[in-house]
């Protein structure tokens, strides 16, 4: 008898200037298949209102940060704001053993770096429309000062150069078509004939 099957799950790295959307976007695509797993980074810098420990981000001290990235726990990392951000390898090796696919949504050197260690990850980047649409989007979040806001689009600015490094790009103009575009690369992803054992 013919079986086929999937030999590991897909990890989706989602990455892009902050106050674009990506929380959003991934939110938005797992209503519809709940069945994606979305990874939780570990950070130390502190809650905001409203978010969940282990819900929205795993939180630690930053001495406790560093030691997981001495022992090798952590895959990829990046600093802001003189806060880490990282994701445990564990969680992503579980994850591709397990046949489960998960997103990430994590900083654009980390998925740079996270490439590296994972070649079957996919990458996605995600735009604004324009940079007046981000700085709006930053601002109506009221959680920084006009300061870290100027310091975050000047990051941005930045991390669009990357841009060209990622396997897909994805606009968030509207909610609705950007959800329509990452829906798409998942199930193109997931239909990839090199992803299959046909045995």
């Amino acid at each position: 008898m013919l079986k086929i099957k999937r030999e590991k799950g897909i990890i989706f790295c989602c990455s892009g200037p902050s106050g674009v959307g990506k929380d959003t976007l991934i939110a938005e695509v797992r209503k519809k298949y709940p069945e994606l797993v979305h990874s939780i980074s570990l950070t130390t810098r502190q809650p905001r209102p409203g978010e969940v420990p282990g819900q929205d981000y795993h939180f630690c001290e930053k001495e406790e940060f560093e030691r997981l990235i001495e022992s090798g726990e952590i895959i990829e990392y990046d600093v802001f704001c003189d806060n880490y951000y990282g994701t445990l390898a564990q969680v992503l090796r579980e994850a591709e053993a397990g046949g489960t696919d998960i997103f990430l949504d994590i900083t654009v050197a980390g998925s740079l770096r996270l490439k590296e260690l994972f070649p079957d990850a996919v990458l996605i980047f995600i735009l604004p429309p324009s940079q007046e649409t981000l700085i709006e989007r930053l601002k109506a979040r009221r959680t920084e000062a006009e300061s870290v806001i100027n310091s975050r689009v000047e990051k941005a600015k930045e991390e669009v150069k990357n841009a060209a490094a990622f396997d897909y790009v994805v606009v968030n103009d509207t909610i609705k078509d950007a959800v329509s575009c990452l829906e798409a690369i998942v199930l193109a992803e997931r239909s990839r004939s090199g992803r299959f054992l046909f045995n």
